[in-house]
């Protein structure tokens, strides 16, 4: 009864509370880089847009689960079969209000603390999060202000179809929305960590893209190349859980990259299955070359190790973006190796080495992209401009330019 008359008060709030401010972001100029569009936010949808919204919410998150759902399990899926739901409601909904972003916060999709977090934490409204696929929240729950009409949404790579099938439909047909897709292992839109199914139906992808209110689409782990001026990549960044006392204002401001041994070092986690195997390739290269070592070392003592190196190989591991490494490497003042993949664009212009493939990596190109990416770590001007590419403000202000 208390959620009935909970939920009926937000209905006609709807019709009385004002929305927040305008939302924009960017859109790829056909030269590899972005340029700011406006993006209409919240409040520019009109009083009908947001009442219709508001309804359409409500509807959706008051629809109690059909007998057939709730004996299939509908929508447990991952490990949170066990967690208790909120109710007979198909989706499960918390109230949001999206949180500022933080003067030297590093940039990050993943939430490993309570989400909404990480970038999701500065988003209108989050769809999913790992902690589901962890079994700590009960399968579909949503975040986010049924007074206002969202102008960005973060969503779980996990929960795409579900939230094509639903907050999707509530949008107005002259709104626009910027999406930001991740927070999972899981590549989009192909699906190529080996260890999950495919989730998001080519259909559901090709509708996205002919969707005018779909404004951006920011994707971790893009895994293909994608004809369109309204994709863009997006790094995993740092892993709050992981990284081992490393930020922003600890990184050294200074690296005299080319004074240190033209060595290579690899440090990596070795795991089992199809979907490390690469690893553990490089792994084996790495023992066979004479000017690379294999190192190992906990989170808290990562950097200083790095720092004796001029390069660190960073292989990925889940999904195909070789990160946090790559962030961590540039923290700690050495150049990422990384093998190329299509969302790796995203790169460009940064000290970071691209190879086809591994084999491709000796003494002669080291020394070629060492003198190549040494000013961006001995000029303090140019370091500081890397490390302002590792932030959250960096990111948000591709997403949502300021006014």
């Amino acid at each position: 009864m208390c959620r009935v008359l909970v939920r009926s008060l937000w209905f006609w709030g709807v019709l009385l509370r004002p929305t927040r401010a305008l939302a924009a972001g960017c859109r790829d100029d056909g030269s590899g880089h972005e340029r700011p569009v406006h993006r209409p936010g919240p409040a520019a949808a009109s009083g009908a847009g947001r009442r219709s919204f508001g309804e359409c919410v409500l509807q959706i998150y008051n629809h109690t689960q059909t007998p057939e759902e709730r004996s299939s399990g509908y929508p447990r899926r991952g490990h949170d079969a066990g967690v208790p739901r909120d109710g007979p409601f198909k989706y499960n909904f918390r109230n949001w209000t999206p949180k500022p972003v933080q003067k030297d916060e590093l940039f990050s999709v993943v939430q490993t603390n309570p989400p909404p977090c990480s970038l999701a934490a500065h988003c209108d409204w989050v769809v999913g999060s790992r902690y589901e696929h962890w079994g700590r929240l009960p399968g579909f729950t949503v975040w986010g202000d049924p007074y206002t009409v969202p102008g960005t949404i973060f969503v779980n790579t996990d929960e795409l179809e579900t939230f094509s099938e639903s907050l999707l439909h509530c949008i107005p047909r002259r709104h626009g929305v910027v999406l930001i897709t991740g927070d999972h292992d899981k590549t989009t839109p192909l699906q190529t960590d080996v260890r999950y199914p495919r989730v998001l139906r080519s259909s559901t992808w090709a509708n996205w893209l002919k969707d005018e209110r779909i404004l951006h689409i920011y994707v971790e782990h893009l895994d293909a190349a994608v004809a369109s001026s309204k994709v863009s990549p997006i790094p995993t960044g740092m892993n709050p859980r992981d990284a081992g006392g490393m930020s922003l204002a600890s990184a050294p401001r200074k690296v005299r990259i080319q004074s240190l041994p033209l060595r290579v070092v690899e440090i990596g986690r070795q795991r089992g299955g199809r979907q490390f195997h690469e690893r553990q390739f490089v792994r084996d290269l790495c023992n066979s070359w004479r000017w690379c070592d294999v190192a190992n070392t906990t989170n808290e003592g990562f950097s200083a190790v790095v720092q004796k190196y001029p390069f660190l190989l960073c292989v990925h591991g889940g999904g195909i973006d070789p990160n946090p490494k790559l962030f961590s490497a540039i923290l700690s003042g050495a150049i990422p190796i990384m093998r190329d993949f299509p969302g790796a664009t995203m790169y460009d212009g940064w000290p970071v080495v691209r190879v086809s493939n591994w084999t491709d990596i000796n003494t002669s190109m080291l020394a070629q992209w060492r003198k190549l990416h040494a000013p961006a770590f001995e000029d303090e001007w140019l370091r500081n401009q890397t490390l302002e590419r590792l932030t959250m403000r960096h990111w948000w202000s591709k997403i949502h330019p300021p006014p």
